[in-house]
Order: structure tokens, then sequence, then C-alpha cells
């Protein structure tokens, strides 16, 4: 039996945590594999492996955490992005394009590389001017996610890869160093207001692209279709 994980020093709220399987390329080999992510009303983001009853990975936001969603659940652990308090979310590019990458663009197999680290981080500043209350990926495409505000707005968001003649636009993302390799950029595609009240259940449909449902505090169930996106 494994060892069950240290107690914290301290019992901040928790969000329902959020399973990725598999881990990464180099730690699961099959379904087998978990990894959880959680989020915490002080900010900490923490990643544990199941596998090995562990703490991958940790760091603090800054804001508090609303919701946590991995691109994909059925490959190997790519991005993540967490929503928080004051309008903003992050990105976590948790692997990079080339696998040798981790976090801060260190190479793989020198000693200082983290286990489950994070290669980039963005922050991101939104239009919504409330709490951002959670993410959801497009199933068919990975790069595309909404993200649904208080205010009772809806925003549609793109991740773009870096390529070597880019860099990041400044006015489209803040990345967590201003030194080494490029994060990529998030651009903002759409938004509307849909609700007086705040957007608090989101999700797309699995085989129809841009089909959707959204739940608001207005006791409101609401299908839209969004269009275009399989020209992204």
């Amino acid at each position: 039996m494994l060892p069950p994980f240290p107690p914290p020093s301290f019992s901040p709220s928790c969000l329902p945590p959020l399973f990725l399987s598999p881990f990464s390329p180099c730690n699961a080999s099959n379904d087998s594999e978990r990894v959880v992510a959680a989020g915490y009303d002080n900010g900490d983001v923490k990643l544990f492996d199941l596998r090995t009853s562990s703490l991958r990975h940790e760091n603090n936001v800054g804001n508090g955490v609303t919701s946590l969603e991995f691109d994909r659940w059925d490959i190997p652990m790519n991005k993540l992005v967490i929503t928080m308090l004051e309008s903003s979310f992050l990105l976590w590019r948790l692997r990079g394009r080339d696998s040798s990458e981790t976090m801060e663009g260190r190479v793989a197999g020198t000693e200082d590389k983290p286990e489950g680290g994070v290669v980039f981080s963005i922050k991101q500043k939104t239009h919504h001017n409330a709490t951002v209350w959670s993410a959801r990926h497009l199933p068919q495409n990975r790069d595309v996610f909404v993200t649904c505000g208080g205010e009772g707005g809806l925003a549609l968001w793109q991740y773009h890869y870096a390529t070597p003649s880019s860099s990041s636009s400044p006015s489209t993302t803040t990345p967590s160093s201003t030194s080494g390799p490029d994060p990529g950029a998030l651009s903002l595609l759409n938004a509307r207001l849909l609700s007086p009240q705040p957007l608090v259940a989101f999700d797309w449909h699995r085989e129809k692209t841009g089909l959707c449902a959204i739940a608001s505090l207005d006791q409101c169930l609401r299908v839209h279709l969004v269009t275009r996106l399989a020209t992204l």
C-alpha cells in the first residue's frame, strides 16, 4: 500500500479535483496513470501523482482559484488553464513542443530538471470585470477554449504556439518571465454578454463542433452554436 500524503500545514478550501491520464510520456505507459490538479482559495495550485502518492508540482498563482481544466485528458499532459478571481486566468504549458523543454526552458537530463514542472506560464487579464468562473476547451481543437465570467459574459480564446520567428505580443500576454524562450500568445476571438447573472456551467458537444450548453444564475439554460471554429 502506498503511504498517504502528508497533511498540509494549512486548510484552505479546495476545489473538486481534476483527473488527467496519462501523466507524461516519461512516467506513464498505460491508462492506469493518474494526476490530480487541485486549486485552493488561497491561490495554491498543486499537481498530485496518484501512482507514486507524491506531490508533483505546486505554485501559488496570487489569487483564489475557481476552476482548472487540462486541454485534453486522454493525451500526455500538455496545457492547464486556471481561472481565478479578479477577472484573470493563467495558462500553464506543462510540456514543450520539444519534449526536452522543462520549466524555464531547461534541458531534459540536467540535474535541476523539475519533476512535473511548468514550462511556460501566461497570465491573461480578461474583459469580464468579475470573477472568471470556468474555462472549457473545445474538444475538436484543444488550443481553443472559452471563459465564463461573473458578469454573465462568455469569451472565446485561442492559444498560439511560439515559432522561431515570432514573439509574444505585450498587449495580449503577460509572460511569467521576461527572458528565455517565447511562451506563445493568447488571442481573444470573440466575446458576448449572455446573461445578467454569472455563467456557472458550460459544456461543449463532443461531436457537433461549436454546439454548447450554458447555465447561469438567472435560472436559464442556454444552447448556442459557435460558428467558423473549423477555420481556426
